[in-house]
């Protein structure tokens, strides 16, 4: 949990490294709005864009130094509608398919629930997905490979 954190720090102090990136995020973010129900673009700095759905605690698309997608939810057992949600914009920031970034999350979150207090990471379709749920909150963060 304490790479994920550490790893959005990082790159929200990349700040206005390269503006060309940040077109790019603008551009995934706009596009995530418009074709998932109920996202809400929020604040952004250069290299990492948050968004709001009524599934996730937050969500960030990241654009430096590579493209990812983040999800976080309260609790540790996320409900479907996460992981729904987790492969609708996922597969928009990505480029992948939406029933794959799904069951990546999935499969990734059961390693990281059957082995406690231990962030777990996993490639699956082409992606690569890091994994950690804590009492407090999940965090699934897909990539590309």
């Amino acid at each position: 949990m304490l790479k994920v954190l550490s790893l959005a720090i990082a790159m929200l102090s990349l700040g206005s490294i390269c503006p060309g990136r940040a077109d790019e995020c603008d551009a995934l973010a706009g596009e995530v709005a418009a074709r998932v129900p109920d996202v809400s673009v929020g604040r952004r700095s250069s290299v990492v864009i948050f968004l709001s759905h009524p599934s996730v605690k937050y969500a960030s698309i990241g654009c430096l130094p590579f493209r990812n997608f983040v999800a976080v939810v309260e609790g540790k057992y996320p409900k479907s509608d996460y992981f729904d949600f987790l492969g609708a914009a996922g597969s928009v920031v990505l480029h992948g398919r939406a029933a794959s970034v799904r069951e990546g999350a999935i499969r990734c979150l059961k390693r990281t629930l059957s082995r406690p207090d231990e962030d777990v990471s996993l490639d699956f379709a082409g992606l690569s997905f890091s994994c950690s749920a804590g009492r407090l909150s999940t965090i699934v963060t897909v990539q590309m490979q």
